[in-house]
């Protein structure tokens, strides 16, 4: 965590889950926090929290809707210059048949997950660059690998998060500045109620294990990171199977966290 000593670090979906995670991670060494969600009093409570950790750190609370890109621009006006670490870790699924559900739900998810990821990263990135130094941790899926009739458009927003942190790695390592995709599998958040599913908690990998390896990954500036033995296999095996193969083994691997198997075949 030497790496982090002394930073700003600005964390986006910062309300719950591996935002969380990552803040109380971070509390111990970061010089300050800019906690971002679109729920103050979740943040209130992830920054009483982080100072249960440490009493000394500087955090900053900012309410913003990455979804509205008055908010996007209004947080890179306040934030871009200040922040030597950006964590873009904000970002949903809706899990079930694309043709099931309107429209605007994935227009929303295309705009979180891409847009605005897309845009903090340009936009910390060219500060990054004058300051010849900085990281930015953008936060994937193992389901950026997958073909998914249940994640169609969350594996697609995924996909694009992986190839495009790839090459930010490369476009900004000339310029000293850190850039990693980091793919987790299935954890232990609120990720899965919020998608619609209901899985067997003790089955995932603990948010705090899969927040410590992103934050090591980026500290060693890999650029592309599936944490666990599970996920590696998954990304090595999408590699050397037919893609025709690759949603029958989605769907046997992910059937084993759900609560009830039939849910796959009713979403």
């Amino acid at each position: 965590m030497k790496y982090y000593n002394g930073k700003t670090i600005l964390i986006t979906g910062a309300s719950a889950g591996l935002g969380k995670a990552f803040a109380i991670e971070l509390a111990e060494v970061a010089e300050k926090l800019i906690l971002v969600a679109r729920r103050m009093p979740q943040l209130e409570e992830v920054a009483a929290l982080c100072r249960a950790v440490n009493n000394k750190i500087v955090i900053e609370l900012a309410t913003a809707d990455l979804n509205q890109e008055s908010d996007r621009k209004q947080l890179i006006d306040r934030y871009a210059r200040k922040s030597t670490i950006l964590i873009n870790n904000a970002g949903f699924d809706h899990f079930g048949d694309i043709f099931k559900y309107d429209f605007a739900i994935y227009e929303k998810m295309i705009e979180l997950n891409v847009l605005a990821l897309t845009q903090l990263t340009h936009a910390f990135g060219l500060e990054m660059i004058k300051r010849k130094s900085g990281g930015i941790l953008n936060i994937s899926s193992v389901g950026m690998i997958s073909i998914s009739p249940k994640s169609v458009i969350y594996h697609a927003t995924k996909s694009y998060v992986s190839h495009f942190t790839e090459g930010a790695h490369h476009a900004l390592k000339p310029h000293g500045v850190n850039c990693t995709a980091f793919c987790p599998g299935a954890t232990a958040t609120d990720f899965y109620k919020v998608s619609g599913t209901s899985v067997a908690v003790n089955k995932l990998m603990p948010a705090k294990q899969a927040a410590q390896l992103g934050l090591a990954a980026l500290a060693r500036n890999d650029k592309l990171v599936f944490p666990g033995l599970l996920n590696n296999l998954m990304y090595l095996g999408s590699r050397l199977v037919p893609r025709s193969w690759i949603p029958f083994f989605f769907k046997l691997v992910f059937s084993q966290y759900l609560v009830d198997k039939r849910e796959w075949d009713r979403a």
